[in-house]
């Protein structure tokens, strides 16, 4: 582990601040220069209806999920509690926007030192398409940011943070079904780790704690996932992991 200093902490948070500070500035002068910030259009427009319906009860829906559902749930939940606030939606997406960054950062601090972490932070809150999804009725700032949380929490290595990595990475799909591709190359480094044998320093003890680690956090991606796959082989006798698109989503 890489040794830590006082002022990262603060380093990283002025940094968070003076970004949560510029998107706030951006949501503010985007309907003067983006003419389809005002309205949701394509897959935004569908969340909206979705959630919309979802929040007056109304929602049915024959066949798979045409798109990701989780993103519509949490939609359906925040308009039953708020209306259609939508500039307090996307002000919500942007600190999921930073809270994923800050996440990398305390992540790629541990793994290489404090310059590291900053700029990782740092390069994350300057990539615009993330930018541009947060102000937008879509799901990609929940999908990342608990991508990013799962892999905070395969870091830490104890069964229950090794079980929740599953949980939020199987979430992350829900929400981006592309992302499916991320948790099948973990389920492979998992997998590769969990049948080598014990290594030379390592005892039979830590060996059995590492396989039943990468077990749990099979378990955990499979309690989210598997209810879906189920639901939509049930209703369309297809095999449908997430939703119809994400054929498409998955070549992009």
């Amino acid at each position: 582990m890489v040794a830590r200093r006082p002022s990262f902490e603060l380093s990283l948070a002025v940094l968070s601040l003076i970004a949560l500070v510029f998107r706030v500035a951006y949501l503010l002068v985007q309907p003067a220069t983006d003419p389809s910030a005002t309205g949701a259009t394509l897959d935004g427009a569908y969340y909206v209806h979705w959630g919309q319906a979802l929040a007056a009860g109304t929602w049915t829906q024959a066949g798979a999920y045409y798109l990701a559902p989780l993103y519509a749930w949490l939609l359906g939940g925040f308009f039953t509690l708020f209306g259609d606030a939508i500039a307090s939606l996307y002000l919500l997406q942007h600190v999921a926007m930073v809270a994923t960054a800050v996440l990398l950062g305390l992540s790629a601090r541990d793994l290489a030192g404090d310059a590291a972490g900053l700029a990782t932070a740092a390069l994350s809150l300057l990539y615009h398409p993330a930018l541009f999804f947060a102000s937008r009725p879509l799901g990609e700032p929940v999908a990342l940011l608990l991508l990013v949380l799962a892999l905070r929490l395969l870091m830490r290595r104890s069964p229950a943070a090794l079980f929740g990595a599953g949980v939020a990475a199987g979430l992350s799909a829900l929400a981006r079904p592309n992302l499916l591709l991320v948790i099948a190359v973990w389920a492979c480094v998992g997998a590769a780790w969990f049948l080598r044998g014990p290594a030379t320093a390592e005892t039979a003890d830590n060996a059995r704690r590492r396989r039943a680690g990468w077990i749990l956090a099979v378990a955990g991606v499979a309690i989210v996932l598997l209810p879906v796959v189920v639901r939509n082989w049930r209703v369309s006798g297809h095999l449908v992991p997430v939703s119809a698109n994400s054929g498409l989503t998955l070549f992009h």
